[in-house]
């Protein structure tokens, strides 16, 4: 027996092979010189002198160094070069232990999605994009979410991009002219960056939301709606197995709160942070008695709006603020841990 997955994409005609055997052809026929083959990355000037004598110097004069193993990690010597070279030319404090080399992309995409890739995880890759791409999420047990162009200009349709993201989106596959690729992930620092604009918005709206809140019975109602499912679905479940689930609640929370501040673009702008904040993965390992705490403290924040107390609900925002910034840094340190 062999896996049918595996059997199918092995015997699956390869475009970009296709196009090369193509070149080739016709190459034959009217000249390689007149053939422009934009299939395989296959460089169209030499190497450097300098790569051609180092490898014969190499072999000439150090051959047990070209047939033997390196450490897994890649020569010690060669790793220091590269931090060195990073340091100068660009001031920063990269050691050799930063470093991990790879024999190709191919292996190093490998490892960067095998090592990110937890269960029901999504990568986000843009059209164009090299095939194999494709085959590298999927191997890792992850699920590729293709972005198409924006065909008119041929350029990323971000409005797509933003629809694409949701509580499962890991990584985000960045492709950067004559640099290669790379898998982007929110940082603890920028996520820490979301809450300071998260407090900023949430406190500066403070008496436009109470006055609204006061006077517009319908957004009130629909704020005291939301707590009551969310006081549910804490009572009825572990929001770790449906985070997704807790996540809708948590977001139509902090969306009625901003909209009674009567200004759009903040609540655009809260759309667009939360996928990011939960791409980070902490919302699927966010405990639950935190989960409960959240409700408690949502319920302050409601609470101090209704009765009109403006410095009740700012000291209330920053309870809620200052306790999801630590509870999300500490996930962050947990998982790199582990």
């Amino acid at each position: 027996m062999v896996s049918k997955r595996m059997l199918g994409l092995g015997t699956a005609r390869s475009v970009i092979r296709e196009l090369f055997e193509y070149g080739n052809q016709r190459a034959a026929v009217v000249g390689r010189e007149n053939v422009y083959d934009f299939s395989l990355g296959n460089p169209s000037v030499p190497a450097p002198p300098q790569v051609n004598e180092t490898a014969i110097r190499i072999l000439q004069e150090q051959p047990d160094l070209i047939h033997c193993y390196t450490s897994a990690q890649g020569d010690a010597a060669a790793r220091q070069r590269f931090a060195d070279s990073l340091n100068r030319r660009f001031g920063g404090d990269y050691t050799a232990d930063q470093f991990y080399l790879t024999v190709g992309a191919a292996a190093s995409l490998c490892c960067v999605f095998n090592g990110l890739t937890c269960p029901e995880d999504e990568f986000i890759v843009f059209a164009p994009y090299f095939p194999e791409y494709k085959v590298f999420i999927e191997g890792a047990g992850a699920k590729m979410v293709l972005i198409p162009p924006e065909i008119e200009h041929f350029q990323i349709d971000f409005a797509a991009f933003e629809q694409a993201l949701t509580p499962h989106t890991k990584g985000v596959v960045v492709n950067t002219p004559n640099k290669g690729m790379s898998v982007r992930t929110l940082t603890p620092h920028e996520l820490n960056d979301t809450f300071d604009i998260r407090l900023m918005m949430d406190t500066f709206f403070i008496k436009d939301i109470i006055t609204t809140l006061n006077y517009n019975s319908t957004l009130r109602q629909q704020l005291l709606e939301n707590m009551e499912k969310q006081k549910q679905f804490i009572s009825c479940n572990d929001s770790t197995v449906d985070a997704e689930g807790y996540f809708q609640l948590d977001l139509e929370f902090h969306v009625l709160y901003l909209t009674a501040s009567g200004n759009q673009k903040a609540v655009e702008v809260l759309k667009d942070l939360q996928p990011f904040t939960f791409s980070a993965g902490t919302y699927f390992n966010q405990p639950h008695y935190r989960d409960c705490e959240c409700v408690e403290e949502h319920q302050a924040i409601l609470d101090a709006a209704l009765a009109a107390d403006p410095e009740g609900l700012r000291k209330a925002i920053e309870t809620h603020i200052a306790n999801s910034r630590r509870a999300f840094q500490l996930i962050f340190k947990v998982n790199q841990m582990v």
